[in-house]
């Protein structure tokens, strides 16, 4: 199954290297949300900033997206490998499942394998923007994470 899903990631990359337009339009993405403790518990994310945004093209973005999920592959891959040898073949299993799963959600392969362009929400597939961040854009995404935090931390439940 890892060699299927390494396969795939380089068929990937081949495609995004393929396309030149990719190298010359600038974007600006945001950073990826850190990770918080459920129920309000830990303490509060920090807000977002201007500088946190990525300046980058497309090509250099998904290539990179591409390479987090060849690492996770191999980390998890090789992870049920040395469990699996020391105690049972069930980590192997479990990867064999799960491993398929996770490259799904990789945004890369949604956009060149499915077609989608937008996310749920109805954006650009990657949050990107064409124009710099400015301070409005930045008070936005902090007040809209405020809000989803908010609502998970159990306090707004009566």
């Amino acid at each position: 199954m890892v060699f299927v899903v390494l396969t795939t990631y380089f068929f990937l990359y081949t495609q995004v290297n393929s396309k030149k337009e990719n190298e010359s339009k600038k974007i600006w993405v945001p950073p990826k949300p850190k990770p918080t403790l459920p129920f309000g518990l830990g303490p509060a994310p920090e807000p977002i900033k201007i500088e946190d945004f990525e300046a980058t093209n497309y090509k250099e973005y998904e290539v990179k997206l591409l390479k987090e999920g060849v690492q996770a592959v191999l980390m998890s891959g090789g992870i049920s490998f040395m469990m699996s040898m020391k105690f049972s073949p069930m980590p192997l299993l479990i990867q064999s499942v799960m491993i398929p799963i996770t490259m799904s959600e990789n945004l890369v392969l949604r956009k060149y394998l499915f077609g989608i362009t937008k996310n749920a929400e109805g954006n650009n597939l990657y949050n990107e923007s064409f124009t710099a961040p400015t301070a409005a854009d930045v008070a936005a995404l902090n007040a809209a994470a405020a809000a989803a935090a908010a609502t998970t931390d159990g306090n707004s439940i009566n």
